[in-house]
Formats: structure tokens, C-alpha cells, sequence
């Protein structure tokens, strides 16, 4: 869907439908949302990971008795 965005953006640059200081933003916000979504998609990937390790596993699973 970025993709998409970013090449309407380019095409209306080369159109010259737009200010290139108001298209110039555009492309940074969506810069920033691309960022935004990549950092987002690492993390669940780490989380996800951190599932299946089995210290993540034992420390879930064990908890310390009270006495």
C-alpha cells in the first residue's frame, strides 16, 4: 500500500499536478510511515521469537513457590 502511495506521489511530481515543497512532504510523511510500520513488524518478529525460546518458555511455565 506504501509502494502505491509513494508511486502516486511520483507520478503527480512528474505531472507537475503539485507544489514540490507540498509533495516534498508528502513523501516524508510517508517516509516516516513506512519507518514506523518496519519498526513495528521487527519487533513483533523479535516478540514472536521470544515465544519459542525456551528460557521465554521455562520462566512462563515455572514460577517461584511461596513459603
Amino acid at each position: 500500500m506504501i509502494d502505491a502511495q509513494r508511486q502516486a506521489l511520483l507520478d503527480a511530481r512528474d505531472d507537475g499536478l503539485f507544489d514540490a515543497r507540498m509533495l516534498g512532504s508528502a513523501l516524508a510523511a510517508l517516509d516516516a510511515d513506512q519507518i514506523s510500520l518496519e519498526l513495528k513488524a521487527v519487533r513483533t518478529v523479535d516478540h514472536v521469537h521470544s515465544l519459542f525460546r525456551a528460557d521465554v518458555i521455562i520462566a512462563r511455565v515455572i514460577t517461584p513457590c511461596s513459603t
